[in-house]
This record gives C-alpha cells, sequence and structure tokens, in this order.
C-alpha cells in the first residue's frame, strides 16, 4: 500500500470523530438510572462485549453472551443481546455493521450483523487468541494463549469469502497484538526474548523479528493501537492506570490512573485493569475492561465494566458502559448478583448503521379468546370472516377461501422496525408458524404484504400447485410502486413438491442481512425436518411498499387467492433465525421468561413472549455457562460425546480448534473430510474448493510448441525466446526476447480485449528468476508511447517485489501494489494475480523452494481498468523502453474471472502433480422430447480420472427454435422448447484446465391438444336446431364432450366418447336441448386424459324456437327467403335486427 493510500485510510478514521459536538451531556451510572452533568464532547455510537457472571481469570478472561450498547450524547439509552455465545474478544469491524468474537472451546471466529443477525462460523483460531478488525471484511487472529508457541502466528480472514491466510510468524511469543486501519501499523506485547514483557511497535508483514529499539522501557500490561496508527496504548504494570504512546517515537503524551479518570464523569468501576482496546474508527476513544480486584496482585476478582476514556486533554471523558457492581466473592453462592463482569469489547463512533434488532415483533396465537390480538405487542388485526377450529397448539384460525376469510392490519399500524413497513422496517426477518391446507392444486396465500392489483406488492408466502405435492414458495417483488415494466412483477423461490393436504407443517421464512433468503419447512407428522433447506441470495435488496398485511389471503392480478385450512402460532421476528432457534419454538418445554430449564430442542432458553431471552447462560443452564446438552466443541467432552483420546468428539475435526484437524494436520482453510461444504464447493485434499472454469488462454510452453494456446487460438509472436526446462514440462527462456500478440489478434473475450473484453481477470504461472535488483517485466499489456497501458506485472528494482500495475483512463497513470516478500533467483515462484469487477485486485505468490505462500498484495482499484488496443508482451515490457525479463516462465494461464485463494492453489497444486487426464462426458443417448417442458441428461454423466472439480455447461447446438435450459450447470435439467423438431445439445465437463464435449439429439414432438373451432362465443342457438361442435386434435383420438348453461358452475355431457373412428370426429351434430340461458359453454375433455381440455372462450346462448321460425339449413337445406309466404316474418326479422343495432349504439 502506498503512502497516499495510508493517508487516506487515516483521513477516514478521523472523519469519525468529526461527528462529536461540544455540549453539557448526562452519564449514565448503571443501567440507564441516575444521570450526572458533564461539560465535555458528546459522543453517538455504539459499543459491544462479552457479558458473563461467576469468575474473571485475570489472565484469560470468562466467556460469556455478546451484548450491543447504544449511546447517544454519551447516554446508553438501549442494550441488546446479540449472541448467547459463549464468547470472548467482541471486536467491530471498521464501519461498524458487524461483530466477530471467538468461541469457546471451538476457537470459531464468529461473524454477525450489529443488527443480531446471521451469526456464521468463518475460520478456526485458539480459543483465547486474540482478535483485530481493521478494515471492512479481513479479522486478524492468532493461534495461542498467554506465552504459548502458537502466539506468534499472524493469520487474516476474509469474513465474507472465509478465505484464510498466513500474514507472518513472530520471533517472540505474544500475548495480544492491535492493528491499524492501514493495516501496516502494529504493536504486539512480546512474552519471549529481549523484549519479553513490553510492547513492540511493528510494520507489517516485515521480516518477523521484534527490534529491541521499537519496545517500550518497561514491562507493560495493554497494547491496543489507534486506528489511525499515530498513538498505541500501554498499561501500567500494575494494572492501575495507561500511557499514550506515539506509535513511532514511542513519547508518552498522556498518562492517567483509573481513580484519577472518574473525574471526568461517571461512577466509579474500580482501580484496576486486564483487558483494554481502542476503538475501531475514531482515535479519541479507548475502551477499557474496569473493575475492582482484577489486578493479577491483589485478591479474587469482583465485578467489572464496559469503560470509554475520551483522552485526550481538551474532551476528557469517562462513560461506564455496563452496570456491574463490586462485590464480596462467596465461593458457597457462584451467582452472587455483583460477581458481574464485560469485557473491554470495541466502540464505533457514530450513528449505528445497522439498528438493534428487537427480536420477536407480532405474535399471533390465534387461540379462541381473540383470533386477532398479538400476543407480543399492538398488532391487533382486523378479522373478516375467521373462526376458532383446531391446532397444532391449542386453538387455530380457520380459514374458508371460498369465502374470502381474512385477518388483516395496514401499513401504517405496523410498530417501528417491523419488517416489511414502508417507514422504517427492517429487511432482515424471520416469519414462522404452523398452517394444514385442506386441498391440493390450488394457488393459496398463507399471507401477503400487498396487493398486486393495486401494484403496492412486496411480500408473500404462497402455496402453488406442483408437479406432485404443492410447492412452499416466497414471492418478492420485483418492482416498486409504479415501475412494473412486464407482466412477471414478482420473483418466485419455491421449495418445491413438499406440502400435502391435511398435515400440519412448520414453515420458516427468513431472510439475513447477506440477503441471504431461507425457506424451512418441519414435518409435523413425521416431526422432522424436510432437508435439505432451500436457500436463495437475493441480488436487489427487499422492495417495501405500504400495502397492507393480509393473513389467510392474497392477490394475484386482481383475483383473490385465499387460503382454505388452518394457520396457528404465526411470529414475526426481525432478524433471521437459526435452525436452532427454530427448534425451539417447534417443540416449546413450558421454560419461562428468565427461567432455569433448559428447552431440550435447540439448547436456547425459551423465550415465547418476544423478550431478550435470559440474561446470561447462567441464568438459563447453570453454573456451566451454557446449555448443560452435550455438544462437541464445547470444550467439556462428555460420555454422550463419545469423545477419543486426543479430545475429539468421533466424527468431527475441530474439537479443539488448534492443531488437531483432519488426521492430527493442520490445514489452513476448511477441514471436509467429515464436514460439509458450502453449495458450489467440494473437498479436495481436505479442503473445500470452488471448481475452477478453464482458462481463456493457456500458454503451456512446451518444447517446440512456445507460442501456442491449448484452449484458444491466442498464438504468440516468438521473438529471441528460447526453449528451457521448465517447473512442469518445458518452459520459455528469456534474456532480451519477447512473446507477444496483437489485440486484434486476441480471441473475443479475452481480458483486457479493446473490443469487449473482460474486466476482471485472473493471470497466473510459473517464474524463475535469473538475476536481482533489476526492473524488469514478466508480462505487460499496453502501448507505452500511445498510452495505452492496461496491466502490468514487473520487478521493482533493488527491493525484488513483485508488482501490479492496472492502467487506468486515459491509459498513462496506473495504480499499483505488490506482494509482501523480495524474490530470489534461480528458484521457482508460483505467482496469481486477480482483478475483480469492484476493483478489488490481489498478488499471491508461492515459494516453491520454502514450500508455502508469501505475504499476499491488495489493491483496490477506483475509476474502471483503462481496456486500450495495446499489445500483449510476454517477457517483456510495451511501457517507453523495453524493460526484459531474464529468467525462465511457465504454464501463463488468463482468466476472465477473479479466481478466490483455494482456486488458485488448487491450480498450483495439480501443475505439481504431473499430466493432467481430460474429463470424461457422455450426454447420454438420443431421446424424444414434447413442446413445453422436458428433463434433460437423465442418462447423462460426467467424471474426471484426477478426481479434478468438473464445472458442467448445457448449451444448445442447433434447433428449429429456442430451448430454455432451466439449469445449464446441472448434469439433470428442465429444458423448455417454443417449437417441434429435432434440437441439438451439447454437454461440456471442464475441469479447469482441459474440456470434453459429448451431443445429444432430441426429437420434440408437439404435445397431445385439443383446439376448439366452434362454438367461440357469440352465437345464437335455437332449442331443437342442430348445430356442429367442431375441433381439432393433435395426438388425441377419443374426446368427450359437455356443456353448461350457467356459465362453467355444472356441466352436462353431450356425448361421453367421440372416437377418431367415428363420423363425427370433428365436427359433431350437436341437438340443441330446451335449456335456454345466455351463459353456455361447450367443453371438450380427453377421454383417457381428462385435464387434457378444452372450454368455449366466451359464452354463446341457446333461446327458444320463434314461434315462425325459419327451417334450419341442416334440416331442410330450403331458401328460407324465397317463399312469399314468409314474407311478413322476414320484415318481422329485419326490424328486430335494426332495434338491437340500435339498443347497441346507445351501449
Amino acid at each position: 500500500m502506498d503512502k497516499n493510500t495510508v493517508a487516506k485510510h487515516r483521513t477516514a478514521v478521523k472523519d469519525a470523530d468529526m461527528m462529536m459536538q461540544s455540549k453539557t451531556v448526562f452519564l449514565a451510572i448503571g443501567a440507564l438510572g441516575v444521570l450526572v452533568p458533564q461539560t465535555g464532547l458528546a459522543v453517538d455510537g455504539v459499543s459491544v462485549t462479552a457479558h458473563w457472571e461467576g469468575y474473571n481469570d485475570w489472565t484469560i478472561g470468562a466467556y460469556g453472551t455478546i451484548w450491543r450498547h447504544d449511546l447517544v450524547e454519551s447516554e446508553v439509552v438501549a442494550r441488546r443481546r446479540l449472541n448467547a455465545g459463549p464468547g470472548r474478544m467482541a471486536v467491530l469491524s471498521h464501519d461498524g455493521s458487524r461483530v466477530a468474537f471467538l468461541k469457546r472451546g471451538t476457537g470459531k471466529i464468529t461473524v454477525m450483523s450489529i443488527g443480531g443477525a446471521d451469526a456464521r462460523e468463518v475460520a478456526t483460531a485458539h480459543e483465547e487468541a486474540t482478535l483485530d478488525w481493521p478494515d471492512l471484511d479481513t479479522v486478524y487472529f492468532n493461534f495461542g494463549s498467554w506465552d504459548s508457541t502458537g502466539s506468534s502466528l499472524l493469520r487474516r480472514v476474509n469474513v465474507d469469502t472465509g478465505d484464510v491466510e498466513q500474514v507472518i510468524d513472530w520471533s517472540s511469543r505474544i500475548w495480544r497484538f492491535g492493528i491499524a486501519n492501514d493495516e501496516i501499523r502494529a504493536v504486539a506485547r512480546s512474552t519471549s526474548g529481549t523484549t519479553d514483557g513490553r510492547i513492540v511497535t511493528y510494520e507489517l508483514p516485515g521480516d518477523g523479528n521484534f527490534n529491541p529499539d521499537n519496545a517500550t522501557d518497561e514491562p507493560s500490561c495493554g497494547e491496543a493501537i489507534d486506528p489511525t496508527g499515530e498513538f498505541f496504548l500501554d498499561g501500567m504494570h500494575a494494572h492501575e492506570g495507561y500511557d499514550i504512546r506515539r506509535w513511532d517515537t514511542l513519547e508518552i503524551v498522556q498518562s492517567f490512573l483509573h481513580t484519577d479518570a472518574v473525574s471526568w464523569g461517571g461512577p466509579d468501576s474500580g482501580p484496576h485493569h486486564n483487558r483494554n482496546g481502542w476503538s475501531t474508527n475514531s482515535q479519541d476513544w479507548i475502551c477499557g475492561h474496569i473493575g475492582w480486584d482484577i489486578s493479577a496482585y491483589v485478591d479474587e476478582p469482583t465485578g467489572a465494566n464496559q469503560v470509554l476514556y475520551g483522552w485526550k486533554p481538551e474532551m476528557q471523558q469517562r462513560i461506564v458502559v455496563t452496570p456491574n457492581r463490586r462485590g464480596i466473592w462467596e465461593i458457597d453462592d457462584p451467582h452472587f448478583e455483583t460477581h458481574i463482569f464485560d469485557s473491554a469489547g470495541d466502540f464505533w463512533v457514530g450513528t449505528p448503521p445497522v439498528p438493534a434488532s428487537l427480536g420477536l415483533r407480532a405474535y399471533w396465537l390465534f387461540d379462541a379468546a381473540d383470533l386477532s390480538a398479538d400476543a407480543s405487542g399492538a398488532h391487533t388485526l382486523m378479522n373478516q370472516g375467521v373462526i376458532a377450529g383446531n391446532g397444532r397448539v391449542h386453538e387455530a384460525a380457520e380459514f374458508v377461501a371460498a369465502e374470502q376469510d381474512e385477518l388483516r392490519i395496514v401499513d401504517a399500524q405496523l410498530a417501528d422496525g417491523t419488517p416489511w413497513k414502508l417507514a422504517n422496517g427492517r429487511t432482515e426477518m424471520t416469519i414462522a408458524g404452523w398452517f394444514k391446507k385442506t386441498r391440493v392444486g390450488a394457488r393459496e396465500y398463507l399471507l401477503q404484504k400487498g396487493s398486486f392489483v393495486r401494484d403496492d406488492h412486496s411480500f408473500g408466502v404462497v402455496v402453488a400447485p406442483g408437479a406432485g405435492d404443492d410447492d412452499l414458495c416466497v414471492e418478492l417483488a420485483r418492482y416498486p410502486h409504479g415501475a412494473t415494466v412486464d407482466s412477471a412483477r414478482a420473483t418466485h423461490y419455491c421449495w418445491e413438491d413438499q406440502v400435502a393436504a391435511d398435515t400440519w407443517y412448520f414453515f420458516a421464512v427468513s431472510l439475513d442481512v447477506q440477503r441471504t433468503l431461507r425457506i424451512r419447512i418441519w414435518d409435523g407428522t413425521a416431526s422432522t425436518w424436510l432437508a435439505p433447506e432451500q436457500s436463495f441470495t437475493l441480488v436487489e435488496p427487499p422492495i417495501f411498499t405500504d400495502g397492507d398485511l393480509v393473513i389467510g389471503c392474497g392477490d394475484w392480478e386482481g383475483v383473490s387467492r385465499c387460503f382454505d385450512g388452518a394457520l396457528d402460532d404465526l411470529r414475526v421476528f426481525d432478524y433471521a433465525l437459526s435452525t436452532a432457534d427454530l427448534d425451539g419454538l417447534i417443540a416449546p418445554t413450558g421454560c419461562t421468561e428468565q427461567g432455569a430449564m433448559c428447552c431440550a430442542a435447540g439448547n436456547i432458553c425459551d423465550d415465547l413472549v418476544g423478550g431478550s431471552g435470559c440474561a446470561s447462560g447462567e441464568a438459563c443452564c447453570g453454573s456451566a455457562g451454557a446449555c448443560t446438552v452435550p455438544a462437541c466443541g464445547d470444550g467439556l467432552c462428555s460420555p454422550a460425546e463419545n469423545c477419543e483420546a486426543d479430545g475429539c468428539c468421533a466424527g468431527h475435526l475441530l474439537e479443539d480448534g488448534i492443531s488437531l484437524c483432519c488426521g492430527g494436520t493442520f490445514v489452513v482453510g476448511n477441514c471436509c473430510d467429515l464436514e460439509q461444504c458450502p453449495d458450489g464447493e467440494a473437498c479436495l485434499d481436505n479442503r473445500c474448493v470452488a471448481p475452477i472454469v478453464s482458462p481463456r488462454a493457456h500458454w503451456a510452453m512446451e518444447a517446440g510448441a512456445l507460442t501456442v494456446d491449448s484452449v484458444g487460438s491466442n498464438t504468440l509472436t516468438l521473438t529471441d525466446v528460447g526453449e528451457q526446462a521448465g517447473r512442469r514440462g518445458g518452459g520459455a527462456g528469456f534474456s532480451a526476447g519477447t512473446l507477444s500478440i496483437a489485440d486484434a489478434d486476441l480471441d473475443p473475450g479475452m481480458p483486457l480485449k479493446s473490443d469487449g473484453g473482460a474486466a476482471e481477470l485472473t493471470v497466473l504461472g510459473w517464474l524463475n528468476r535469473g538475476r536481482t535488483g533489476v526492473f524488469e517485466y514478466v508480462l505487460q499489456k499496453g502501448d507505452g508511447v500511445s498510452n495505452k497501458l492496461s496491466l502490468g506485472l514487473y520487478f521493482y528494482d533493488d527491493d525484488n517485489l513483485l508488482c501490479v500495475e492496472i492502467g487506468l483512463p486515459p491509459g498513462r497513470e496506473s495504480d499499483d501494489f505488490c506482494g509482501g516478500a523480495a524474490l530470489q533467483s534461480f528458484r521457482w515462484y508460483f505467482f496469481a494475480a486477480t482483478l475483480a469487477a469492484d476493483g478489488a485486485a490481489s498478488l499471491r505468490v508461492w515459494d516453491d523452494n520454502a514450500g508455502q505462500w508469501l505475504a499476499e498484495g491488495l489493491g483496490q482499484i477506483s475509476g474502471g481498468v483503462n481496456i486500450e488496443d495495446g499489445q500483449l508482451r510476454i517477457g517483456n515490457g510495451a511501457w517507453d523502453s523495453e524493460q526484459p525479463f531474464k529468467g525462465v516462465l511457465d504454464e501463463i494461464r488468463i482468466y476472465d474471472y477473479a479466481m478466490s485463494a483455494v482456486q488458485v492453489d488448487a491450480v498450483r497444486r495439480r501443475d505439481l502433480a504431473g499430466d493432467n487426464n481430460p474429463p470424461v462426458v457422455d450426454a447420454g443417448a438420443d431421446m424424444d422430447g414434447v413442446s413445453g417442458s422436458t428433463v434433460l441428461g437423465t442418462d447423462a454423466s460426467a467424471s474426471d480420472l484426477d478426481d479434478d472439480l468438473l464445472v458442467l455447461t448445457w448449451s444448445l447446438v442447433d434447433g428449429p427454435g429456442d430451448a430454455l435450459i432451466a439449469s445449464p450447470h446441472d448434469l439433470t435439467t428442465m429444458v423448455t422448447f417454443d417449437l417441434p423438431g429435432d434440437y441439438t445439445f451439447a454437454l461440456v465437463a471442464d475441469d479447469g484446465e482441459l474440456r470434453s464435449v459429448d451431443e445429444v439429439m432430441v426429437s420434440v414432438v408437439p404435445p397431445p391438444s385439443i383446439a376448439l373451432v366452434s362454438p367461440v362465443g357469440g352465437e345464437v342457438w335455437y332449442v331443437g336446431s342442430v348445430q356442429p361442435i367442431e375441433w381439432s386434435a393433435v395426438d388425441i383420438d377419443d374426446v368427450a364432450i359437455l356443456y353448461s348453461t350457467d356459465g362453467g358452475g355444472s356441466w352436462e355431457t353431450v356425448v361421453g366418447s367421440v372416437d377418431a373412428s367415428s363420423p363425427s370426429w370433428q365436427s359433431y351434430p350437436w341437438t340443441i336441448p330446451d335449456t335456454v340461458s345466455n351463459e353456455c359453454l361447450v367443453r371438450l375433455e380427453g377421454y383417457f386424459d381428462r385435464n387434457n381440455a378444452v372450454m368455449s372462450p366466451a359464452v354463446f346462448a341457446i333461446r327458444p324456437r320463434p314461434a315462425a321460425a325459419p327451417p334450419s339449413k341442416i334440416e331442410d337445406g330450403c331458401n328460407c327467403h324465397s317463399s312469399g309466404t314468409s314474407a311478413p316474418w322476414v320484415a318481422a326479422l329485419g326490424l328486430m335486427a335494426l332495434l338491437r343495432r340500435r339498443n347497441r349504439a346507445k351501449h
């Protein structure tokens, strides 16, 4: 990262400090109680702590529940428990949107929204490790406790991708560390070597050695660093106060004792500290774990609080965030109320970016006493025809679809923060409850927010007809009010063929902060979750409207789609519940609010009325601090867990989370022999790996084929390049030569090609330098003379760092970043440079001699990438003058997407494995299909001799019409055809380097169908006359004919069967019955398939035969107008026609 980038980071941090304004404020004492006036700088923000009771080990600290505390003008105005833990070391992301903490026993790094949702484990550290979160997506951690061997090993994890990498292995063991937002300046408290007991300033990544000249002059206890990297915290050795020092000079700029700082405001919280931190985004605020007797030099600890210090002389202020008090340790009473502690935690200055969730927002029991009542709030429903019936739990709300029964509440009456409320509803939510339907094959809404006919729809849960049982679907509006641009105004997410009639199901629909939508269903008869759950990722955020929330009914394009059945115990939460949370809703055990029992299902304290549950694990489950149901990873192996000799539970890999993983060998990443990998990934070499799509170009640089692209037609031009031994077979030897290709000769779609090339890429390969200390290009795309730089990979002079340059418009300027370690000559390195669509860039380098990845280089490209028609040159540059590479290059590949670290490593390992075998693919035998939908690939197969992960792709090669492939990357997929005929499909299997293809033909015929020719509506047929019912048919040779005189309400049979051998086939003479009506219809049904049917598109009339009615043309074929005796009747008929025309004109 260059100096300008560092400056930008520090400026952003200082901007947060400008949010505070000078005013008279009131600081809270206790929970939300007595106020003490204090003149200073008021602050708004949100802090997090780990909260526990019972005991506080001064060296390690206990584990507890994770809490959030909201501050407005320096006063705590709200608290919420975010996670039951048990956890410790709570830290906030730099933008304040997420919190991370360590779980007891497993050492799992858990990340969740600061709003209280979407807790997920992203990596494994030591359970007593240190965490720091200096930026938006990267958490740093180490692998040891106080003075342990693993404590010196610093790693970081991308919390969005789960990618873990090593940063540095320090020469000294440590206790804690802190990292500034620039991710360069750091401090660590050393516990060994020449710096033992002192705080050391350090610049990442460095060589790992602690310099005594950069260490404090005496033992210290505390090592937090301010987010700008300008100052760090030096805790006095006896734990009685703090020194604030400059990072670059170690100069002390401020000192204070905790007892003296009480005068800055807030109640007394004890004289000692043993853990501390610094605000994640403000230089002005220190976070302390301050309490009574928690120093190593005094008696047993008896309580502590999170205390925030505004430490600068011009703004000195002290906020005691938590309400804990001093007590006396009594062994006989471990729950003595004053033995309560909160950690130093973390503090974010500003208005919280994510409001705190309150939990249960609405709970309709649907009991007989009041079907409309909300047991948790004020959401009383308007009842329109719903009655009480037998429920899953007590009574239920019973709905009759034909009567359009419903329960309703308008948007304005929803409480603030309730999901889907237009003004301020939370996007995170869970809607859960019981339902039982009484019919099949009907589209019916369990609930809907809004109305399609009014164009204010936002959300719905609907049962829809499926191929087998009915589907349970969630529909989300695609367009805001008034912006409908096509007929498909909602996107449907369905769990198909799961819902039968007359069965109680528990459904749960949740949406988390990552926009992951989950649908879960519990079969009340089988007493099990239907697996697997269905999950979908939303591309856009949900749309809110002011439509009513309607339960038991909905509409689609103005047609009521009401539910026929029963609903019971419907709940609305403002965060995404886990399956364990839902277990507690399904099988409540009678636990009370703040009760002492642990629920049997889910191991959570039951909370039926919407409160925050137990204040800590102790209050719910006893002295163990967690529910006492055995759980692998809780650090307490019991016989019920079948624990093995090494401490791991049988069948699990990460019990201790430290060294015993995958058969005793620690692997950076995910162990997955016995544990499940995320969707879309599979296990290779004990790691979860995403499949790799083949590169756009691959120059293997084998002997006799240095210029050949093995996957495309990007043939290079060779100038003074020789054949050398490569890392995998042959290689290309460079001294002053180049391999090049003009932009116009690159294949279409190649990254950075001027005519439509992708702006994201990965470039990787092997290199072996023949010299050091020289500026030289490994490759470059551009033209220095014409200012057309797009991309370069080069070594920078004396520091021997491999660097990346990304060209910025208009083509001369570039963003550059480098790897974190110098590369030596005459040894092989594997390199991978990536550029993502959002501008995130990285450079990863593997040292093949050392057998490890070096420190990663990271960049962020703003303003887009310059894509020009400059040539691509390998082994040389094109910038002003030549800077040739000297050494050997091998296996250069270019991909049109940004690969993850795991994918890059998979390519590296495959290169070292030797020759790669192509995939084996079989598209299956030629088959017949029908217009509409056909399943493709029922007998297809794909495999790989090397066990490489395969990406499968179906595509249409040829055919008379369009074919919509529903899931082109699945082996079996549904295909929809619009025309009959012969279609050819190709199935491609891609192992990331080689592709194989096979084709299959599908002969599509029209599906069986009937088309009604007559009557089509508007006809007037007279009683007793004979009229033709005419139709055409495809692949149907027998029909039944019915008619209705009440618009389709009931049907009578005209004839039960007319087959293709009958003289009346396709034109049946029907003698009109004496049933006068203006609402007549004719219906034809396949005799052997009654669902294949057709009906008159509009009604026709049957009328009485007039007294002087003319003979029917079918009866005698006469010309009714030729007889003079019929002239009066003709005249009357003409007059009647004239009157009808005039009547029509009036309307």
